[in-house]
């Protein structure tokens, strides 16, 4: 009777063990789907990021990267292709900034300013700091304002709010461009009367 609980708890063993081999197994099969898995998706997300940079959708390009990044830590190319894309906006800012084109570049700036944070990874390897696009917003919003009091002297009341309209777009706690625009609109209304 000993002898055939010794077989039978042998027998039991052996059953764990079979049923531990094929569990680990398939642990291992589906750990391997999950890896092949993860760089398909985290490709997707920087070629819908790169969809939206090239249409210039520069938020949602920054969104899809920050979402990116929580999922997947100290990724190499993620790393490198979120760093390209900051540079690439930044370039864009800088060119519209050249080009005295105040109302895209101040928004643009301004994206890169509200998303600042989301940079500490690799901050010390961008070409601007916080300082930097403060000061580019503010110069956007100064040639705009001037621009809209030219306009509103002009009496082009319409032109002179939609350009103040456009500086609350990146600057939108500017209480001097509200009262401007509130001025404006009463303008219009009192000419539109008679």
């Amino acid at each position: 009777m000993a002898c055939r609980r010794t077989i039978q708890a042998g027998d039991n063993m052996s059953n764990l063990s079979k049923r531990f081999i094929i569990l680990f197994t398939i642990f291992l099969i589906l750990a391997s789907c999950v890896k092949t898995i993860q760089p398909l998706k985290l490709e997707a997300a920087i070629q819908t990021a790169h969809k939206y940079l090239v249409e210039g959708d520069f938020q949602k390009a920054i969104e899809i990267y920050n979402s990116a990044s929580a999922k997947n830590l100290n990724n190499k190319e993620l790393y490198n292709s979120y760093l390209k894309a900051i540079e690439y906006i930044k370039e864009n800012a800088d060119r519209a900034f050249n080009s005295e084109i105040f109302a895209s570049a101040g928004y643009t700036y301004y994206i890169l300013l509200i998303n600042y944070p989301h940079f500490t990874n690799f901050v010390h390897l961008l070409p601007f700091d916080q300082y930097f696009l403060d000061n580019r917003i503010k110069t956007c919003s100064k040639n705009l304002a001037a621009k809209g009091l030219i306009a509103y002297r002009e009496g082009k009341f319409e032109e002179a709010i939609y350009i103040w309209k456009d500086i609350l777009r990146f600057d939108p706690e500017n209480e001097e461009i509200k009262k401007s625009i509130d001025t404006a609109t009463t303008q219009l209304k009192n000419f539109q009367k008679k």
